[in-house]
């Protein structure tokens, strides 16, 4: 178990439930009446409050007694200040975040907020504080960053969020501007541009990867949406895919005050349920991967302004380094996290702008029908988001929910030109006079969309693939293989939709488009000596990612050898990891080989596959899940951590998303679907979730990993919204009063 692989915390056994709930302070605190708060055997809290603030001030408190290492993580990666507690390793990181300065815009979006919406945020910063004020303990964390506990205020959970909501292309710019300098930069970008998906799974971790890390800034998700008349029940699923760190970006909450009863997942540091579920409607989304970022080529008569910073590390002196900005953004080519070059780039992002996202939160958890979904993210900008909702009158609704710049569809180039007026920004950072919202009619602000199933049954699929009928929203989406799957699935199955086939769906590990070109590459191999047993092993594979299949390693294994020496014939080839520029560009580049050249290829690949096919003969040999606490990816420290590992099913593009780049050997994954939540509309306690990891941060808790066998068998964790049913299945009741 976790906690016995963690003598220095001095203790064998976990910290048992009841320890952790008398830490809860009770009494005195800044409540205007009485708040209750039931716990199941997960730690997981049903919060009764009696109005708005008491609520929002009981979330704060629940945060940061589940989760305050973690909320201070968020804070200082915000700040640009985690090299204050980890050292130099992570200064490029601070670099990267002074530079960009996400939360730039944070003094202006807390006052255009909506008092409702500000009270809110300030109730829960008030739990914050009043937390932390009654604890006589810090967390263990604390301890070795040296950590001191500091007020919070609103400001600090508006700059959070804007760095959750971090633009998915940031990572993908910093590879293209490493690639550009390189040849065949020109062919590569337009074939990337022609796959229109980029799928950016590795089996290493970059500084900037393992900052990722403490973010939910990731692009995986799957959501769907479905009614089946009135003979039938309304269902909505909704799984993140996000990293596989404990603890899980994501915590497990149920909201209830008058006009408002919610249960669902809550990003850590967010005061709101994203993907849930109120007595009428459920919610739940997918990353839309819109561009909401641009690059340009600048000139030194562009850079308005500079500042020094100065950057302090543990143990190291402090650092001092310039900031720079320019008339569209931050000059983004001085930090050590992107590559130098002769070029200087800045970076314009619409996050830089205000906007509120908290609303449309808050007033999700109260909205009645999925029509109004429209009208609710009237204000959204950043990230932008495929909203899916259902409500219990059978009505379905996706809203892709973005603000995005004017700009020509084409991209010829990563650069623009900061001079063409066609590609040209607002110079302010502030303002944005030229802002656009996705639509598809002059009278909506947004696109909807509503797909008819066989079966008669109101649909909507979201897997991060392109949306179909918008305006130009972005470059990149993920492969429409998931989406395709989820689709085929609902297509295929007999009678009613069931609780058991979404489980089973979340679950699900095949991929008809491996299995594709795994039939490609059979065909290849013909003829050639030595090959019948990785043939065979192709020709009758399923497509299907379990544990035990022995043709997705042949596959796998096969392919990362083709591809390593398609790489010396054809320099295009070398590193290339990209599935949507494999699936579309690898079979016709391998058939228009000379037969001859083909054939040698093909004979030194099937010699290397097969060696490595001996000794991990199944894909659970190749492929392991790996979860470990946040810092468990730091040196020495890291050591002490936590952690799991185990033979995992899935693949990068199936989905039950267990990402990996080519596989060569054995790796393991750190990136894929880390919580699921489906209900069913029609009965209030008919809603289940399950976190990969655990509720409590508390290291050495019971609850720290405690859903992990959850996860690996397929079990969930019902959330009902009753309260009678509350009171049975959450048995472990805090009465919390005021001064």
């Amino acid at each position: 178990m976790v906690w016995r692989r963690m003598p220095f915390l001095g203790r064998r056994e976990p910290i048992a439930l009841g320890t952790r709930l008398e830490r809860f302070p009770r009494h005195g605190l800044p409540l205007l009446a009485e708040v209750e708060i039931f716990w199941d055997e997960h730690q997981i809290p049903q919060i009764y409050a009696q109005n708005d603030g008491d609520l929002a001030l009981a979330i704060g408190l629940v945060q940061c007694h589940l989760r305050e290492t973690q909320l201070y993580l968020l804070r200082y990666l915000a700040e640009g200040r985690l090299g204050e507690l980890l050292g130099p390793l992570l200064t490029p990181v601070d670099e990267l975040i002074r530079c960009l300065d996400p939360g730039r815009a944070a003094p202006e979006i807390l006052a255009l907020l909506p008092d409702r919406t500000r009270h809110w945020l300030e109730s829960f910063v008030t739990g914050l504080n009043a937390y932390a004020a009654a604890q006589d303990r810090r967390p263990p964390e604390f301890r070795w960053l040296g950590l001191q506990r500091r007020p919070w205020a609103p400001l600090d959970i508006v700059r959070m969020s804007r760095v959750i909501a971090a633009d998915v292309h940031w990572l993908l710019f910093g590879r293209f501007l490493r690639q550009r300098r390189q040849a065949h930069w020109q062919r590569r970008w337009q074939r990337r541009l022609l796959a229109g998906s980029t799928h950016g799974a590795t089996n290493t971790t970059t500084r900037a990867e393992l900052a990722s890390l403490f973010t939910v800034a990731r692009s995986g998700s799957n959501a769907l949406a479905v009614t089946e008349g009135a003979q039938g029940s309304t269902w909505l699923a909704s799984d993140p895919h996000l990293g596989f760190a404990l603890p899980n970006a994501w915590l497990l909450l149920g909201l209830h005050a008058p006009g408002m009863d919610a249960v669902g997942l809550a990003p850590v540091g967010i005061p709101f349920i994203s993907i849930g579920r109120n007595r009428d409607l459920a919610w739940g989304g997918t990353n839309l991967r819109s561009l909401s970022s641009d690059l340009f080529a600048v000139k030194d008569d562009d850079i308005c302004g500079k500042e020094r910073v100065r950057l302090s590390r543990r143990f190291f002196p402090a650092k001092n380094v310039w900031r720079r900005w320019t008339t569209v953004g931050p000059l983004v080519s001085d930090t050590r996290l992107w590559p130098k070059g002769q070029e200087k780039v800045a970076l314009a992002w619409m996050g830089h702008r205000p906007s509120d996202e908290f609303t449309p939160l808050l007033e999700l958890m109260e909205a009645k029908e999925a029509g109004s979904l429209r009208r609710i993210l009237a204000t959204w900008s950043v990230p932008g988001l495929n909203f899916l909702a259902a409500d219990r009158q059978g009505g379905v609704e996706h809203v892709y929910a973005a603000t995005l710049p004017r700009r020509a569809s084409a991209y010829p180039d990563l650069l623009r030109d900061p001079r063409d007026p066609r590609m040209r920004w607002t110079a302010n950072p502030h303002q944005c006079p030229d802002r656009v919202r996705v639509q598809r009619t002059e009278a909506g602000a947004f696109y909807s969309t509503v797909m008819g199933s066989p079966a008669a049954a109101d649909i909507a699929v979201s897997a991060n693939d392109e949306p179909a009928g918008a305006d130009f929203i972005g470059l990149f989406f993920s492969n429409p293989d998931r989406a395709e799957r989820l689709r085929q699935l609902l297509r295929d199955r007999q009678g009613p939709l069931t609780k058991a086939q979404l489980m089973a769906w979340q679950r699900d590990v095949h991929s008809s488009r491996a299995r594709a070109l795994a039939q490609f590459l059979a065909e290849q191999l013909n003829g050639l000596p030595r090959a019948d047993d990785l043939r065979h092993a192709l020709q009758h594979w399923p497509g299907d990612y379990t544990v035990e299949s022995r043709g997705a390693s042949a596959f796998e294994l096969l392919l990362a050898a083709t591809l390593q020496e398609l790489g010396h014939v054809d320099g295009i080839w070398k590193g290339e990891s990209d599935w949507g520029v494999i699936c579309r560009f690898f079979p016709e580049d391998l058939r228009a080989l000379p037969s001859r050249q083909r054939r040698r290829l093909l004979t030194r690949a099937v010699a290397l596959a097969q060696r490595r096919w001996h000794r991990h003969p199944r894909w659970g040999d190749l492929h392991r899940m790996h979860s470990a606490h946040w810092l468990a990816s730091l040196p020495l420290l890291g050591r002490l951590l936590p952690g799991q590992q185990w033979p995992s099913g899935g693949s990068r593009e199936t989905l039950m998303k267990v990402a990996h780049g080519l596989a060569r050997g054995p790796h393991r994954a750190s990136f894929g679907a880390q919580a699921r939540f489906l209900c069913r509309l029609e009965d209030m306690d008919d809603n289940h979730c399950v976190l990969l990891g655990g509720q409590d941060g508390w290291l050495g808790s019971a609850q720290f990993a405690d859903q992990i066998p959850h996860w690996r068998e397929g079990r969930y964790i019902q959330m009902p919204l009753r309260r009678e049913t509350v009171v049975q299945r959450f048995p472990h009741r805090l009465e919390l009063k005021g001064q």
